[in-house]
C-alpha cells in the first residue's frame, strides 16, 4: 500500500512506445493478412498445375511451359515470404 506523501510517476516516453508498439503489431498484422491471402490464391493455380495432383484427380492440364509457370508461381510465394521485414518500426 502506499503512503499518502508517495508519488507516481507515470513516463510519457512509456505511453508513446506502447503506441508505437501498437501501430507496428497492427502494421505486422496487416502485412500478414495481404500475405496469406494473396498467398491463398495464389495456391490454387499450383495445384491444379501440379503433376501429381492431376495425376490423383485423374485430369490432365498440359500447355507448352506449364512447369515453369508452376515454378514461377511457388519461387514468388516463397520469396515473397521470405522477404517480411524483422522489424516493423510503425
Amino acid at each position: 500500500m502506499l503512503s499518502s506523501n508517495t508519488t507516481i510517476v507515470r513516463s510519457s516516453k512509456s505511453s508513446h512506445s506502447g503506441s508505437t508498439s501498437m501501430k507496428a503489431h497492427m502494421k505486422m498484422r496487416e502485412d500478414f493478412k495481404k500475405r496469406f491471402i494473396v498467398s491463398t490464391v495464389l495456391t490454387i493455380p499450383i495445384i491444379i498445375l501440379s503433376p501429381s495432383i492431376q495425376e490423383f484427380l485423374g485430369f490432365k492440364l498440359v500447355f507448352p511451359g506449364n512447369l515453369y509457370v508452376l515454378w514461377i508461381i511457388s519461387s514468388y510465394i516463397c520469396i515473397w515470404w521470405l522477404s517480411i521485414p524483422e522489424r516493423y518500426d510503425g
